[in-house]
């Protein structure tokens, strides 16, 4: 009985919400929040609806909502509705539903989410990753739409700045451990998008070449290689279960050092962590050991953009 409760509720709120959410991950998730507050929206208006993404974004989704802002209106549609039946209504959404007012995005590429944002008057596309930075303007027969970004190279016409002012509301006074690394880690392994002993000699090299500190590999959520690896016994793994972005909000102590594989963390934190004296380190390769050419398209056109350039740069 609860179970329908839930999906009537969520079917009304699908089709008669003036505004909707649509997010996949945690990292989209700390955007949405960045974007509620730069817009000045009232918590009662916000309807957010995930979509059917991996367990663990799911579980760091309720985790940080749980402690970082607390939306009172999210739906989960693993949760309510098999997949199969929410494409159902979809197809009914397509035909029948009225024009939203706005439609804010985190995964403008999700399949499930292109019919629901076509039909509003305005669009927000939110950061998710190294994609949007392949963006394009021409594809998209909207005027009113907008991008929120840290990636200053994007269109002026369509950027809004995001300076991560909420959450850098929420970080304390560090005490900074001069001898220690947060190293972390990335999904391109499990993703077949570079080969699992490229990055594992990668680790190897990055682990000796900081013999003298101790050096925290805190995995990425949605990878698993690295549980085949024997690390060096400076080398710990920690899994922090929330974005880095998110986690050090949570802490007391962080390293002089964080390192990682051009990962969207670094350039977020390059913001966030601005006024601290945190080195932000990227292990650099060649772009030619990632297999697919999407990805080396995004590397080609952040590598020459400053924000990267401000990000030591190291070849191992």
């Amino acid at each position: 009985m609860k179970n329908i409760k839930n999906l009537l509720i969520f079917i009304k709120t699908f089709f008669f919400s003036k505004d909707l959410y649509l997010i996949n991950s945690p990292a989209q998730y700390l955007c949405l929040v960045e974007w509620i507050s730069f817009s000045n929206i009232d918590q009662k208006n916000i309807k957010v609806i995930i979509g059917y993404t991996s367990d663990s974004s799911i579980k760091q989704i309720k985790d940080i909502n749980k402690k970082f802002y607390n939306i009172k209106n999210i739906f989960f549609l693993n949760e309510i509705i098999i997949e199969n039946y929410f494409k159902v209504i979809l197809n009914f959404y397509k035909l029948f539903s009225l024009k939203k007012k706005c439609t804010v995005v985190g995964d403008y590429k999700y399949y499930l989410f292109k019919p629901i944002y076509k039909k509003s008057y305005k669009i927000i596309f939110l950061d998710e990753g190294l994609s949007l930075t392949r963006f394009d303007y021409d594809s998209f027969r909207n005027n009113n739409l907008k991008l929120f970004s840290i990636f200053k190279n994007l269109n002026n016409n369509f950027l809004v700045y995001n300076n991560y002012n909420f959450l850098k509301k929420k970080i304390k006074n560090f005490n900074i451990i001069s001898n220690r690394i947060f190293l972390l880690g990335t999904a391109a392994a499990d993703y077949e998008l570079i080969t699992e002993d490229f990055y594992y000699q990668k680790i190897l090299c990055f682990a000796n070449l900081y013999k003298s500190f101790e050096i925290i590999f805190i995995p990425h959520r949605n990878e698993n290689k690295y549980r085949k690896f024997k690390f060096p016994n400076h080398l710990i793994t920690k899994n922090l279960n929330l974005p880095i972005e998110f986690a050090i909000t949570q802490l007391n102590e962080i390293p002089y050092k964080i390192a990682g594989f051009y990962s969207m963390s670094l350039f977020n934190l390059s913001i966030i962590l601005a006024e601290q004296k945190i080195n932000l380190i990227n292990i650099s390769y060649d772009k030619n050991h990632y297999r697919n050419s999407e990805i080396k398209k995004s590397f080609e056109i952040v590598t020459n953009l400053q924000q990267f350039k401000n990000i030591q740069q190291i070849f191992i």
